[in-house]
């Protein structure tokens, strides 16, 4: 049933039967339906530059400071611009899952020192001077240095 919202109440006006009813089968109705719908809240833009806080926000603000996340973790430009290349990937490739094209790293010649995935690994931030940008990853003890000019 759709909903007929009477919106020009008087004073003298007598609420009915018929009123009280029209109005519980309306409640009735969103709360079956659900509050929220998108026809509802209409659509939303997300503004990527939001910067993250806590505490409680409007559902755009949380989706907008989501989206700054998602942005500052693949560091492209935009939070809907696809990475290059997901996580999984990018942690296959360096450990050398099978089929993924990365090195296999069991110490044999050409292949890296042998790592093992279920240890410890450290990161030690990036450095920029200048046009160069340095730091180091740290598996089981063997030091990787990368030093990338911008």
């Amino acid at each position: 049933m759709a909903f007929n919202a009477k919106t020009n109440w008087q004073l003298e006006d007598t609420v009915t039967e018929q009123d009280m009813n029209r109005i519980e089968q309306g409640i009735k109705d969103a709360h079956e339906n659900g509050f929220a719908t998108d026809e509802i809240m209409g659509p939303r833009t997300i503004d990527d530059n939001q910067a993250p806080s806590e505490g409680p926000n409007s559902p755009t603000k949380l989706w907008s400071m989501l989206g700054n996340m998602i942005k500052q973790i693949t560091g492209e430009n935009k939070w809907a611009t696809s990475p290059v290349t997901s996580l999984k990937s990018l942690f296959n490739k360096f450990l050398g899952t099978a089929g993924s094209g990365g090195h296999t790293h069991d110490g044999t010649s050409g292949n890296g020192p042998k790592l093992d995935p279920t240890k410890a690994l450290t990161y030690v931030p990036l450095n920029r001077s200048g046009d160069k940008i340095s730091g180091h990853l740290d598996f089981n003890g063997y030091f990787a240095k990368s030093i990338l000019v911008t």
